[in-house]
């Protein structure tokens, strides 16, 4: 069974000049690289994100405010988070395993309520047979 983060091909893996192997636990242990981490991943979390509503192929509307995933999304994503946060975990994960991973929690009627960040070294995703549908574990 592979390690979360560490389905192949393993992305989040590099191996040195002299044969060693940087992870991204022992790249955290540089100052350098967790400095530019946490600096790419600060200043881009701090962007608008907003969803736009699509008018007819290929362009964009005005923000789609009545779209429950609006506020989700760019406002408050979970109770425990502010947006900013939110977007900071996700792509400092994206730049140490090379992907990020969030639940999203509905309500009875299906809209999104909240997205809650998952630790992604622990996620491992996986094709289900017969129908090839991705699942996560």
């Amino acid at each position: 069974l592979p390690q979360g983060g560490m389905s192949a091909p393993p992305i989040n893996l590099a191996r040195t000049a002299a044969g060693g192997v940087i992870t991204p636990k022992s790249a955290l242990n540089i100052s350098a690289a967790w400095a530019c981490v946490w600096l790419i991943a600060d200043t881009i979390s701090t962007l608008p994100f907003v969803l736009n509503k699509r008018n007819g192929t290929d362009s964009y509307g005005k923000p789609a405010t009545n779209n429950p995933a609006f506020s989700v999304i760019g406002r408050s994503p979970n109770s425990m988070m502010t947006a900013a946060e939110f977007w900071q975990f996700m792509i400092a994960s994206e730049l140490l395993w090379g992907n990020a991973y969030g639940e999203k929690v509905v309500n009875a009627t299906g809209d999104l309520v909240a997205l809650l960040p998952l630790l992604p070294q622990c996620m491992v995703p996986s094709k289900s047979d017969p129908t090839g549908e991705l699942r996560y574990k």
